[in-house]
């Protein structure tokens, strides 16, 4: 009987894990020849600031840094729409491009550039960074009450965006 024990970071939803489980249990099978009843997975998750490299917390490290590489697998984060769908999206990826990614279409799409004002978005609830965006679009008072194009934005958590 083969125990495959995972740990990860939290973050990701029902649905990666659920494919996570699948695709370990298939691998054991394909490897190893294990009968599917067997197979055995245990996932663990842990926050981010529960993990530490070089004596900084992975947390720490990631509000430090400068978001925009694109990273799908760094800290990844659950966006949720109101009214809409759900998502993940990693701290270094924006949150419009993680969302064409999960084959959602709850958030206009345009230049992807921070200049068109399509995907205008209020965040609700959690906590993000932005890049550029033209004040043509969104305003400092906008800014400051949530307003963000999701082209430019980058969870730092969870997230309920608004769009409209």
């Amino acid at each position: 009987m083969p125990i495959i024990e995972v740990n990860m970071l939290e973050g990701r939803s029902p649905d990666d894990k659920e494919r996570l489980i699948q695709a370990l249990t298939d691998a054991a099978i394909t490897s190893i020849g294990a009968p599917r009843e067997t197979v055995r997975i245990i996932l663990r998750e842990m926050p981010s600031g529960h993990f530490a490299v070089g004596g900084q917390s992975l947390r720490r490290k990631r509000l430090q840094r400068p978001p925009g590489r694109n990273s799908v697998t760094s800290g990844l984060h659950r966006i949720r729409i109101v009214g809409g769908g759900e998502f993940s999206c990693g701290e270094d990826e924006r949150i419009l491009l993680a969302m064409e990614r999960y084959g959602s279409s709850d958030i206009g799409v345009g230049c992807r550039g921070g200049g068109c004002g399509i995907c205008r978005v209020r965040v609700v609830g959690g906590d993000y960074t932005t890049g550029k965006m033209s004040a043509a679009k969104i305003s400092e008072t906008e800014r400051a009450a949530g307003f963000a194009l999701a082209c430019r934005v980058f969870p730092v958590s969870d997230l309920l965006i608004e769009v409209g």
